[in-house]
């Protein structure tokens, strides 16, 4: 990724995460507003954080933390994932029982892709933005995390890109709606990335919290 706070127009290949909130509607739609933005600011500033320790580029759009690297870093990448996970699941054990970081999960999709990288926006407001077709495939990944009780997703592109330090499980084959073609989708054997956990499971366990903490 390119540093400049100005740059010219530019095509590149980029390994691409999006790390989202999993039942997020229900966290919004329940937890005061004081509550929910301390919530969504920490998710925000400690996804950034590990991002950038792993020298990517981050990118916020609404619900979600997007995070590019060069094609070449798929590794650092993959690592800067796992660490956002244990982040989160060292946050969950550790937060006290009022506090709604208590049942933030996280799922989290990567892919890579063509990007283009250029300043956007109105007017003055212009700011370096990163868009193309590989941020729709890691959020395709990112969603699908709630149904196959996995946090972390990658594809095939990601597989081949990395080195063979990771121990890759398969766990199942993706659709693109758009081209209709079909790719299998993998998790890393890594603690808290390949253990299975429910979405109903996590669903019942916000809905509870919610229900009984005295916000």
């Amino acid at each position: 990724m390119q540093g400049e706070a100005n740059i010219s127009p530019v095509k590149q290949d980029a390994v691409v995460a999006s790390i989202g909130i999993l039942s997020l509607e229900t966290i919004i739609s329940k937890l005061p507003a004081s509550h929910l933005y301390s919530t969504m600011n920490t998710f925000y500033e400690l996804s950034g954080k590990i991002i950038l320790q792993y020298k990517g580029h981050v990118q916020i759009a609404s619900d979600k933390v997007h995070a590019f690297f060069p094609k070449s870093n798929a590794d650092d990448a993959i690592q800067a994932c796992l660490d956002i996970l244990d982040e989160f699941k060292m946050i969950r054990k550790k937060s006290p029982r009022q506090n709604p970081l208590k049942i933030i999960y996280l799922g989290i999709g990567l892919s890579t892709g063509e990007i283009l990288e250029a300043n956007m926006g109105p007017g003055k407001k212009k700011e370096l933005l990163m868009v193309g077709d590989v941020v729709w495939k890691s959020d395709k990944l990112q969603k699908y995390t709630a149904y196959v009780a996995r946090q972390f997703l990658l594809d095939e592109t990601v597989k081949s890109t990395a080195s063979d330090r990771w121990f890759f499980q398969k766990v199942g084959v993706i659709r693109n709606q758009r081209t209709l073609q079909e790719s299998r989708i993998y998790t890393i054997d890594y603690g808290i990335s390949s253990r299975p956990k429910s979405y109903s499971m996590i669903q019942k366990e916000i809905e509870r919290y919610l229900s009984t903490a005295s916000l």
